[in-house]
């Protein structure tokens, strides 16, 4: 018993510690659902447009991608996140999520966190 109980310790101690990798440079997250993820040509910064996890939203949050993280995996889970309707949460690099207008940038996606569907 004790060891399973020192076991359980260290799991929770270790996810604490990873979490909070995620968003340690992320100053803007937002919960909701992904509208449109644009195709850029080979170059060209990739845009993610989303709406919070809120009634009715009369207003959306967009962020830029960086080519290095549209060519790779990244893109591929948003657009899967997007094909499934799953509830995603976005982490940008912008000082603060902006809090008023119909379009806030969210700044550059430095991680994306996609939830099951239940």
């Amino acid at each position: 018993m004790k060891t399973r109980g020192m076991l359980v310790g260290i799991l929770v101690a270790l996810s604490i510690v990873f979490m909070s990798f995620s968003s340690a440079d992320a100053t803007c997250a937002v919960t909701g659902k992904i509208m449109y993820v644009s195709s850029p040509v080979a170059s060209g910064t990739a845009y993610v447009y989303m709406t919070p996890s809120t009634t009715l939203p009369s207003y959306y949050y967009y962020y830029t991608i960086p080519a290095s993280y549209a060519y790779t995996a990244g893109q591929t889970a948003l657009y899967g996140a997007m094909a499934g309707n799953l509830t995603v949460t976005i982490y940008g690099n912008a000082a603060s999520c902006p809090t008023s207008g119909s379009t806030r940038y969210g700044g550059v996606v430095t991680n994306v966190l996609s939830y099951a569907a239940r």
